[in-house]
């Protein structure tokens, strides 16, 4: 009697850590479907699984601070239940995704959409499947009817208007790869882009924005995704630029890596619309601020070419040399690592 009276003090005792446990995992992924890094911190502390509360943490720290604290993953499969493997799989997956690690990240995020489905885990099925639709949209982009039917399943699968949100976002971005596969493929004459879908893309992004208010970074993403839409789809820089400028004023008012990284772009894609509109004279510090963003060859290259089109269109033939060699010497380091592969 004495020892089933210890286990149910035990048991007693256990429970409410567990749920403790469990209402601290809720809080955490409510706190960062919201981008809310300080209230994630506040209940990642509280996660009583090491594995879970360490991947938490990492995130957090790195969408807050951009750092990168490395660890060793250890795989936990035999402790975790079913649920909290879900979790994990998908934690895992963004730890991959912040290292750039596209294969392991996909792999995550499958896993974790697919434990989610047996799980009857709404909340984790909705975030896996909108990991998964923004991998394919920026490493697949040719295949648009299978990143089509992952937005179906988005659709299908909303539960609040965080979820709403990225819908609507990954629907229109997945409408810039029609435009560009149909202008690829001789589809469509660049003259008849302005008029395509435009009724469909209003739509969408009245509904964005609708579902954009009451979240700052949400409404950063809205005018610098509809900034896009303006100078790519309808050549309307001027007003592009305008609402990039907002965007950026929304950005500014988020704590966080990812508003930061953000704003830089925003600063780049204004650099564009100003060479469009040949303003050479404000887009050249603006494609010079970019050379501080993005460190990998190519964007570097490209950033170069951009400045030597610059300075060659205003005549300064000096500095568009300059970033000519500039440009000229990292493509042959490229085509030189190209050719270094083909020998192995």
């Amino acid at each position: 009697m004495k020892e089933k009276g210890k286990l149910i003090v035990f048991a007693m005792l256990l429970f409410p850590a567990i749920a403790l446990s469990q209402v601290a995992i809720d809080s955490v992924n409510y706190k960062l479907k919201k981008s809310d890094y300080d209230g994630a911190l506040y209940w990642a502390e509280k996660v009583s699984s090491p594995q879970l509360k360490q991947l938490f943490l990492y995130q957090i720290t790195y969408y807050q601070t951009g750092l990168k604290n490395n660890f060793d993953i250890v795989a936990p499969f035999s402790r975790l239940s079913l649920k909290d493997s879900t979790l994990y799989h998908y934690l895992l997956g963004d730890y991959f995704k912040i290292n750039k690690n596209k294969l392991k990240s996909y792999t995550n995020y499958y896993q974790s959409y697919q434990h989610a489905i047996k799980t009857k885990k709404s909340q984790l099925k909705t975030a896996s499947l909108n990991r998964l639709t923004e991998h394919l949209i920026f490493n697949k982009r040719d295949d648009t009817l299978d990143i089509q039917e992952y937005i179906y399943e988005l659709k299908k699968n909303r539960v609040d208007h965080t979820d709403d949100f990225w819908y609507y976002y990954r629907a229109i971005q997945t409408k810039f790869l029609v435009k560009d596969f149909k202008l690829k493929n001789l589809m469509m004459a660049s003259n008849e882009v302005p008029s395509f879908l435009v009724n469909e893309m209003n739509n969408l992004f009245s509904k964005l924005e609708l579902v954009a208010k009451n979240n700052t970074y949400h409404l950063a993403l809205y005018y610098q995704i509809f900034s896009a839409y303006q100078a790519d789809w309808l050549q309307d820089y001027g007003k592009a630029n305008t609402n990039l400028l907002k965007a950026k004023l929304f950005y500014k008012q988020v704590s966080s890596h990812q508003a930061r990284e953000k704003s830089k772009g925003v600063d780049f894609n204004r650099a564009i619309n100003y060479f469009k509109t040949k303003n050479f004279e404000k887009a050249i510090p603006l494609f010079k601020q970019n050379l501080k963003r993005k460190k990998e060859d190519l964007y570097v290259k490209n950033n170069y070419d951009w400045l030597y089109q610059c300075y060659k269109s205003i005549r300064d033939l000096e500095n568009a040399l300059k970033y000519y060699e500039k440009m000229d010497s990292i493509d042959n380091k490229l085509n030189r690592g190209s050719r270094d592969c083909l020998l192995y």
